[in-house]
């Protein structure tokens, strides 16, 4: 099968997945900020999980923890 998304599509998806991510973002961030990183991991994890987006390394989880330990902003690139 070959796909040939077209750019009008490719930004709708993309507005979906930033929509998404920024959901789970907002509630993390409402529960867990102020809370140890190591707290925050792994409910992280299994939040991104849920929307589709399971290749995250520790390493980003664990920065990612951290930002919303310390309500810091985190840049999340998607592409």
């Amino acid at each position: 099968m070959d796909f040939k998304p077209n750019q009008s599509g490719l930004d709708r998806l993309f507005t979906t997945i930033a929509a998404e991510v920024e959901s789970v973002d907002e509630l993390l961030r409402g529960e867990y900020a102020g809370r140890a990183p190591e707290e925050i991991v792994a409910p992280a994890a299994r939040a991104f999980e849920a929307i589709g987006i399971e290749s995250l390394s520790e390493e980003w989880i664990v920065d990612y923890a951290r930002a919303v330990s310390a309500d810091e902003p985190f840049s999340i690139n998607l592409g």
